[in-house]
């Protein structure tokens, strides 16, 4: 018998179920539309958040504290002494309270030299509008581009600008976070700069309001460093200096750089990946079994078809090729629509928002990237790695106020879009799944009516 021939009874009888059919297809397109949607965000999460740690440069390296463990200037000075050391970059970090124009902001709070923010952010043009602070105790403040363009209706409105005064309002805690009175302080503070866009950096500016170390610790009332942002003279040096660190401070502090966190992201969104095929493989199995059900009730349909095939001359192995090539043809067409439905979802995720970070509160994590990792287990600075916040008696100044207030935590939350990864080789892979699966399903049933007798299959109308 002509393939041809095959082809067209095959054709016909899925064309005279319609309906069933249709949604037969329909389980196959969910099955693969969830491998292609999922597995492209986790690829899309895992470069976006190494292309983060990649504008950070090969060369930094991520110091924090332990539970019970300082980091003060000599700290400072102890690691700038050490070989194939070419910086170190001092971190204050907390929160607050932005006021400016009648609205509020929650706001992180970064405490930097002024001359470490090209390295920090890891560009020299990091200013969109305005000018750099000064490194003393002067309340100036360069305000996050998230902050001064915050409009939801209006991306283009800049509702924060240079020479517009803010009141910041901070809280702390007494007896160096251990418990005590808490009070709240209020400052007035002038925008002096605005910065570019910086979805990658170490820390989260553009959420954020950054101004001189001294009047962070003055504002924040600590008199200790939340981590430390070594940097290597070189990519090659990294590890000898990650070693040297690691002897130097040993369980007093967690010492990472940016390949390990690139190590342990790729690590995390594969085993993210294997749970989405894995729950994407149980969408599949369920077609098949919708499929094999499908078979079966064609073939009970079909029986006397069959046995007029056999009386004509078919062989057993044609009646088996019409039967497979339905499952075949529902295979495919499910998996090449699916292919085409898990791009469109994952666009569709993409544009409506891509992944939500949750609102964190008190003291802002370190380290923030386009796919919204937060510093955990050791990876931030005053939230991670059992990382402990130690303050000290209210610095001077003359422009802090503080009274007597309960405690408050401001929260801030981010939203980041990840851009869904797509490889020939995961759309390939789903659409032979698919197919394989609805060979699996249905060579049972094909099998079944091939077998058929012609005199016993003529018997049934």
């Amino acid at each position: 018998m002509e393939a041809k021939d095959i082809l067209t009874l095959g054709l016909k009888q899925l064309q005279e179920k319609k309906a069933r059919t249709a949604l037969t297809v329909l389980m196959v397109v969910i099955g693969v539309a969830a491998i292609v949607a999922l597995t492209s965000q986790t690829a899309g999460t895992t470069a976006s958040i190494k292309n983060s740690l990649e504008s950070l440069g090969p060369t930094s390296i991520l110091v924090t504290p332990s539970s019970g463990t300082v980091f003060t200037t000599a700290t400072e000075a102890e690691i700038e002494g050490l070989p194939n050391v070419s910086d170190v970059i001092p971190i204050v970090s907390g929160s607050g309270t932005l006021n400016v124009n009648g609205e509020n902001y929650s706001v992180s709070i970064y405490g930097v030299p002024s001359n470490d923010l090209k390295a920090l952010l890891g560009t020299s043009s990091y200013l969109y509008q305005g000018s750099n602070y000064s490194d003393n105790v002067t309340p100036d403040a360069l305000v996050g581009y998230s902050i001064a363009f915050s409009s939801s209706t209006d991306p283009t409105l800049q509702t924060v600008a240079v020479d517009d005064i803010g009141a910041l309002t901070t809280s702390s805690t007494g007896s160096e976070g251990k418990g005590g009175s808490s009070s709240s302080s209020k400052v007035s503070i002038p925008i002096v700069g605005v910065l570019q866009e910086h979805s990658s950096s170490l820390v989260d500016v553009d959420s954020g309001l950054v101004v001189s170390q001294g009047f962070a610790e003055v504002l924040l009332h600590k008199t200790s460093f939340n981590e430390l942002v070594v940097q290597a003279n070189s990519a090659t040096n990294v590890s000898a200096v990650v070693s040297m660190l690691d002897i130097v401070f040993g369980d007093s502090a967690r010492v990472t750089d940016t390949q390990q966190l690139a190590s342990t992201i790729t690590s995390i969104t594969s085993s993210t990946s294997d749970l989405y095929i894995i729950i994407a493989a149980i969408s599949l199995l369920v077609a098949a079994i919708g499929i094999m059900n499908v078979m079966m009730m064609s073939v009970s349909e079909r029986v006397h078809d069959i046995g007029i095939f056999k009386s004509i001359g078919f062989e057993s192995r044609d009646v088996l090729l019409i039967f497979l090539l339905q499952a075949i043809i529902i295979g495919a067409v499910g998996g090449i629509i699916g292919v085409g439905a898990g791009v469109g979802a994952s666009y569709a995720v993409s544009s409506a928002g891509g992944l939500h970070s949750t609102p964190t509160a008190g003291a802002p994590t370190a380290f923030s990237s386009s796919s919204s990792f937060r510093g955990g287990g050791g990876f931030s600075g005053a939230g991670g790695g059992g990382a402990e916040v130690f303050t000290g008696a209210p610095g001077g100044g003359g422009f802090v106020t503080s009274t007597a207030s309960a405690s408050a935590s401001s929260t801030s939350s981010t939203t980041t879009t990840v851009e869904p990864v797509f490889t020939a080789s995961v759309v390939i892979e789903a659409l032979v799944i698919a197919v394989i699966i609805s060979i699996i399903a249905g060579i049972y049933p094909a099998w079944r009516a091939s077998k058929m007798q012609p005199v016993d299959a003529l018997r049934i109308l």
